[in-house]
């Protein structure tokens, strides 16, 4: 089935500041997938082969990524969204940093729904958003409530765009080893 990632698969992995995404990305590679990292960033850059740096808001930024993808027939099969990975260092932190985590959640991955939508990719993506003490599970988190609304456009992007399936995958955070 189409359960697991073909070698043949392009991914595309929005890095976090962590460096957890930067470990997906190099573990891909040995594994011999094809993978291309995107960066967070105040405005789009070419970094290397395989390697972008991006406004995570702007849709045309993603939509230029996609379309040099697409260019070199390396359409995302799988899309990892790890902008919003980050330190919750408390509760007050975590208030305080709403709206930027709100940025690198809803508003960076609607930006890229968006781009995707806007790409006429018509093969299936498989949409995996990333983010870490986003919910409480134990009742012992410190809750980031801007990592949560990301949840909301799991749901949504599904129906509004079919090619798209979409999973939600929320991490504790134990940083320095996420």
């Amino acid at each position: 089935g189409r359960n697991e990632a073909s070698r043949n698969d392009t991914w595309l992995v929005c890095l976090d500041q962590s460096g957890a995404g930067q470990r997906i990305v190099d573990r891909l590679s040995e594994l011999g997938h094809d993978v291309v990292a995107v960066e967070s960033s105040d405005r789009f850059r070419r970094i290397g082969p395989g390697r972008f740096a991006i406004d995570p808001t702007s849709r045309d930024d993603f939509g230029t990524v996609l379309r040099e993808l697409s260019a070199g027939n390396r359409v995302p099969a799988v899309v990892l969204h790890m902008f919003s990975v980050g330190a919750v260092s408390g509760a007050e932190s975590a208030a305080r940093d709403y709206v930027g985590a709100l940025n690198d959640g809803f508003v960076s991955l609607l930006a890229l729904a968006q781009a995707l939508n806007n790409a006429d990719v018509t093969s299936p993506i498989r949409l995996a958003v990333v983010t870490n003490d986003a919910f409480e599970v134990t009742g012992h988190e410190i809750v980031s409530p801007g990592k949560s609304v990301a949840l909301g456009l799991c749901k949504v992007i599904p129906q509004e765009y079919p090619t798209i399936s979409c999973a939600c995958i929320d991490l504790t955070w134990n940083a320095p080893d996420l």
